[in-house]
């Protein structure tokens, strides 16, 4: 009897796996959204995908990949891991006119196919015809009528408004090119969301949003659909929205952040805590739909399930992370950089959502929900962020997206085990993901992943490769009481079962990733488990194997600061190592070298090494830092050139070759459009150096500066050349200059005999500072067609450069005058950079490299890198004006204030906040600072500025909340900023400092941001 009810539930299980997403939803009077069939709520979670549209589109055609196939792929994967929806933000640009009408081209075609694979698969799409975001940046040029209007004359113009209209009545009425349905009536997409992420001018009142909201529904109801419709609500238009005539309302939430760069550090639990969609009686009988959510800047696999609790919580029914990578594009992960998500090549977080789609399925709405810091335990779900790790753990399910070790309640009545990491059930000795499903008594299907090893930092959005696919064949051992320790290991593909490849002994086999089936006993398969094995998961898909044998993959970790004379650990990843060493080098030339030692079991192919550097062997200043792993396939270094993060720092021993040679007399200034112009030497000190000087660097073309011989012999460049052209890697020019009282721009170039040349463009600040730029980092001038027709043998002279090009923002009414002292090619290497702070020495919160690495999207911040006035390397940020729209910019970037407070035993209560900045601007006199928490709270003041670099010291005690930004984080507060909580810095300009200059250009210089603890 036990086993007919089994075989019945099996057979309701093939039953549902084969249906298609073919149930229409509606809305009730309670705002619930219903299956119009059986009436049971919908709850479903999945990923937002854009192959059809915008830069991943662009990315996979620049690799001449089919877009068809790469959709059927991930798709494949988004039904492996179960979840129930994917959301299409369409990029309407791409397949509209400037009236509105909708262009029958690739980008649509390619959405028809989307939406039929998602079909065949069981997958719902929510589409979001209008998108605005993209043109000429995301997308190729357009003419589609998101170009020639802002979003916000797209919500506030009613001029704009039959277009749209007119667009989304098309849009729904467009009959699939396969399904031959349209839009309006296919039961697989399951509703329309007017538009993404809709801005509106300053003042703009709800009643004329609501109007907006109508006329976009409207046009979507005149096509004749009956589909549920949303609108996007955020920035507080839930009341707007609640009085339209949409069905539903959506919000986003990325509750850490977007953008930060790099991989945030620690733990980001208690950062999950509400939405916009929380309680509010304005849209109380709406239904509730996240459009986007992620855990950004993020490999941890903990995120998800409580993301996905509180999103119940909140009666949220439908909710779709951002973004899924298509599996070409993920190794690199540059199209959404601040996102990475791809079964392939994240693993652990792939099961985390796996998790998350099954607490969509098993919590109802209106659960509770507390935060928590590190763990949260609602069974069956556990989620830990100490041990990163997501849990489902039933008697039936036993899903784990890391190492655990939680037992099964009931190991036999098992049906699904789905994980990453070893567990009581699996011991795995590789970092892939793995899925076992039972088909039948005695039957599983077994498909597993390749291993993979992270070589760079996911989060940079630079071009290297991220995550690479390792070679060989994991060994595994399962211990499932209904597979037995003895057990048939069979190909599977197609549907069809293959010949044995091996034979379990004590539950242990070794086998390739791929997929296969497994039967107790050694047993054939019959027929009928072949179909119900098949029916279980999709096929099996992932990139080709790496080849057998490579070279040691490696990566490492370590504080950019430490305090001198504690000991200080080193951390380095390798993969296909047996040895791994770190050196140290000073400034000074001192060097060290540290051993590192396997800190766990090795897995089959990579492991975690440890080092420890002895605290009475760390004397302050800087280090430069670098790692070596060595194995069968070779030696590997960490960093790389290419590696974010890396500072390029002069070798050991050093390396240089003078490139000019001051004269006694000064060179004849050479000017064209420019004010007063002087060339002449001066003496500072020891220090000679050449002092150009001009008034004014004029407008549109004009120049002004001197020209000196190069004097640099083959034989001293040939360590830099490579068939006569520069070594793009390891040499570089060293710049020893100063400028005036606000700083000077100037263009450094070597000239060849043809003029054409190479050079660079320096900002440089108002005291003697050292500049080294990596020779892949010249530039071609007058004309050098590329880097690599340059030839140093070609070179005669160096031109030094000043003019109004170099000013985009404006010419200074102060005139430029820079003082050049050295210029020479020096051998460089990549190399961790380390401050070693004294007791009594500052701690930094600002890394200039940081600050310049944020991406800015598309705000109008101008920002590049400058030395202050005693060489310190600082960073300018400016805006042109502020009026209009824009009244105000900011930058966050993360910090490190939780290693101070572990090193000093401090949260803070004594210590002195440090900040040095200067006005760029005249009528810049203040810029806001806060300092965040990790769980939002916010601590700050404005700093004044003046034209001269000023040094602020401020109490913490002094810092406010900044409960303007937050009312609630009062209840979350200390008596003070926690630096042990400290997470980000935010710096703010904008109009509300300067009331009556906002129409004018502002800017100001940061070089120091740091904290003195108290003695």
């Amino acid at each position: 009897m036990k086993r007919a009810r089994m075989v019945v539930m099996g057979l309701l299980l093939v039953q549902t796996l084969l249906a298609g997403a073919d149930r229409l939803a509606r809305v009730d009077a309670e705002g619930v959204l219903r299956w119009t069939d059986t009436g049971d709520e919908v709850a479903l979670l999945g990923v937002n995908y854009y192959t059809p549209f915008t830069i991943d589109h662009a990315a996979l055609k620049r690799l001449g990949l089919d877009h068809r196939q790469v959709m059927r792929d991930d798709v494949a994967h988004f039904r492996r891991l179960g979840l129930g929806c994917i959301r299409v933000h369409c990029f309407e640009r791409q397949f509209s006119d400037r009236e509105g009408n909708l262009l029958d081209n690739e980008h649509l075609a390619l959405l028809d196919e989307l939406i039929d694979v998602c079909r065949e698969q069981g997958l719902y799409t929510v589409l979001t015809p209008i998108a605005w975001w993209g043109g000429g940046v995301w997308t190729e040029r357009t003419q589609g009528f998101s170009d020639f209007h802002t979003m916000r004359e797209l919500t506030a113009d009613r001029a704009t408004w039959p277009a749209q209209a007119r667009f989304l009545k098309q849009f729904a009425e467009h009959v699939n090119r396969i399904t031959g349905r349209r839009y309006a009536d296919d039961p697989c997409v399951l509703a329309f969301e007017c538009i993404n992420e809709p801005l509106y001018p300053k003042g703009t009142p709800d009643s004329l949003v609501t109007d907006y909201i109508n006329t976009l529904a409207d046009a979507l109801r005149a096509s004749g659909t009956t589909k549920p419709i949303y609108y996007n609500s955020w920035q507080g238009r839930n009341a707007a929205a609640g009085a339209s005539r949409v069905d539903g309302v959506t919000c986003a939430i990325y509750p850490t952040g977007l953008v930060a760069g790099y991989e945030l550090e620690g733990p980001q639990l208690g950062r999950v805590r509400a939405t916009s969609l929380q309680p509010d009686a304005s849209i109380a009988r709406k239904s509730r739909m996240v459009y986007e959510f992620d855990a950004a800047d993020m490999n941890g696999s903990y995120m998800f399930p409580a993301m996905a609790l509180l999103f119940r919580s909140e009666g949220v029914q439908v909710a779709s992370q951002f973004q899924y990578d298509p599996m070409p594009l993920a190794d690199v992960n540059r199209n959404w950089q601040t996102h990475h998500l791809n079964l392939v090549y994240t693993p652990n977080k792939a099961i985390s959502l796996a998790i998350a789609a099954e607490v969509f399925a098993r919590v109802p709405r209106g659960a509770s929900f507390t935060p928590a810091d590190t763990e949260m335990r609602f069974p069956p779900f556990r989620v830990s962020a100490t041990e990163n790790l997501s849990e489902l753990v039933t008697e039936t399910r036993y899903l784990h997206s890391n190492a655990t070790r939680t037992p099964p309640p009931a190991p036999e009545r098992l049906e699904r085990v789905w994980g990453c990491g070893i567990s009581p059930l699996v011991t795995s000795c590789g970092s892939g993901a793995y899925f076992l499903d039972r088909a039948e008594s005695g039957v599983w299907r077994l498909q597993l992943y390749p291993d993979v090893f992270t070589v760079a930092d996911p989060f940079t959005g630079t071009s290297e490769p991220k995550v690479r696919v390792l070679p060989g064949r994991p060994v595994m051992t399962l211990r499932l009481p209904d597979l037995g320790t003895r057990f048939a290991v069979r190909a599977f593909a197609d549907g069809r079962v293959g010949e044995r490849l091996a034979t379990a002994r004590d539950g242990t086999f070794e086998v390739a990733p791929g997929d296969y089936l497994l039967t107790r006993d050694e047993a054939a398969p019959s027929a009928a488990s072949v179909s119900r094995a098949a029916v279980l998961a999709p096929r099996w898909i992932a990139p080709p194997p790496a080849p057998e044998i490579v070279e040691p993959l490696l990566r490492a970790t370590a504080r950019s600061q430490w305090r001198a004379g504690l000991p200080l650990e080193l951390h380095a990843e390798a993969a296909l190592a047996t040895q791994v060493t770190a050196r140290l080098v000073s400034t000074g030339g001192r060097c060290m070298e540290v051993a590192l030692a396997r800190a766990e079991q090795p897995t089959r192919t990579s492991g975690r090494f440890t080092g420890t550097v002895p605290g009475e062997a760390l004397t302050p200043g800087v280090w430069n830092l670098t790692f070596r792993a060595s194995g069968a396939g070779g030696v590997a270094e960490y960093p790389r050139a290419a590696t974010a993060g890396a500072k390029w720092s002069p070798a050991e021993p050093s390396r240089t070759a003078a490139l000019i040679q001051l004269p006694e007399a000064p060179p004849r200034a050479i000017v064209n459009g420019t004010g007063e112009t002087s060339v002449t030497c001066i003496q500072d000190g020891a220090r000679r150096a050449l002092r150009l000087s001009v008034a004014d660097v004029g407008t549109d073309r004009a120049a002004a500066g001197y020209v000196l011989p190069f004097v640099a012999d083959a034989a001293t460049l040939r360590p830099a050349e490579r068939n006569g052209a520069p070594d793009p890697l390891g040499w570089g020019l060293r710049v020893v200059a100063r400028g005036g009282a606000p700083g000077a721009r100037v263009e450094l170039g070597f000239r060849m005999k043809n003029s054409q040349g190479l050079g660079c463009n320096l900002r440089v600040g108002n005291g003697w500072s050292e500049t080294i730029v990596p020779a892949a980092e010249l530039i071609p001038l007058w004309g050098l067609p590329a880097r690599d027709a340059f030839r140093w043998s070609e070179v005669e002279r160096l031109s030094v450069l000043t003019g109004a090009w170099l000013f985009p923002e404006g010419t200074s009414t102060n005139g430029v005058s820079i003082d050049l002292a050295v210029l020479e090619w020096v051998a460089l290497t990549p190399a961790l950079r380390l401050d070693a702070v004294a007791g009594d020495g500052a701690w930094s919160l600002f890394d200039t490299t940081a600050w310049l690495r944020v991406p800015l999207w598309q705000a109008p911040l101008r920002r590049w890198g400058l030395s202050d006035d005693e060489g310190r390397p600082a960073v300018h940020l400016g805006a042109e004006r502020f009026d209009g729209e824009r009244d105000s910019l900011s930058l966050r970037v993360p910090c490190d204030g939780r290693t101070c407070a572990r090193l000093w035993q401090t949260e803070g209560a004594d210590a002195v906040l440090v900040v040095r900045a200067r006005a760029a601007q005249p009528r810049t006199t203040a810029f806001e600072l806060a300092l965040i928490e990790n769980d939002g709270v916010a601590w700050g003041t404005n700093i004044p500025l003046t034209a001269a670099w000023q040094t602020h010291r401020i109490p913490l005690r002094k810092l406010r909340l900044f409960t303007q930004w937050d009312r609630a984080m009062a209840d979350r507060a200390g008596p003070h900023l926690r630096l042990s909580r400290l997470a980000t810095i935010n710096v703010c300009f904008g109009k509300w400092l300067y009331p009556q200059a906002a129409d004018v250009p502002h800017a100001f210089e940061i070089s120091t941001i740091a904290v003195v603890p108290a003695p």
